[in-house]
């Protein structure tokens, strides 16, 4: 794949092994994210750990976090000089081609640093934000040592904030494509 290219891709990897019927595999299985710690150990993640990682570019994201057993979507960003309400940054991630420029895709899944782990405050876990200096490595045809070592070490020092946002990104019927789902709502904030 080269490197300087950006395809779209859907959200949920599909094995090779599930390519000939996408839809049922969908319906059985949760690959939206994939643990780090059992990527090399599923059967799901396997190949396209070996040889088909990638970085999925964001410039925010959502967590639950849980008070009192209702869960409460908080907006999580890198804020920078130029872009103080969030700048780009790369996920890790996996990739499979299901046909010709038609991917597949999901984002690794680590145990949450302190910041997260507030947020993420029921499960503890953070998707793997890479370290800007270990993206060339990302793509090179390195053993399952080398990227386990890359996804232990390679979560980006740069700062995270994260604020509550309104709890509409949780209704099906509501379109969650809108500029106010990721405003600040009041709340008692954890930050």
């Amino acid at each position: 794949m080269n490197l300087k290219r950006i395809v779209p891709a859907s959200w949920g990897l599909v094995p090779n092994w599930a390519k000939t019927d996408p839809e049922s595999f969908r319906k059985k299985s949760n690959t939206l994210n994939a643990r780090l710690e059992s990527i090399f150990e599923k059967s799901s993640f396997r190949d396209s750990a070996r040889d088909k990682r990638c970085l999925i570019l964001a410039d925010g994201f959502f967590e639950p976090h849980h008070e009192q057993n209702v869960s409460i979507p908080y907006f999580c960003f890198q804020p920078s000089k130029e872009y103080p309400k969030g700048d780009l940054f790369l996920f890790a991630g996996l990739y499979n081609e299901l046909d010709s420029d038609l991917y597949t895709t999901t984002i690794l899944t680590t145990e949450a640093n302190s910041f997260f782990a507030e947020i993420h405050n029921k499960k503890k876990r953070m998707p793997l934000v890479l370290d800007q200096n270990l993206y060339l490595d990302w793509f090179d045809d390195i053993s399952e040592q080398s990227v386990n070592e890359i996804m232990a070490t390679g979560f980006t020092n740069k700062e995270f904030l994260a604020h509550p946002v309104s709890r509409d990104l949780y209704k099906k019927d509501v379109d969650a494509n809108k500029s106010y789902i990721i405003k600040e709502v009041e709340r008692n904030s954890l930050f």
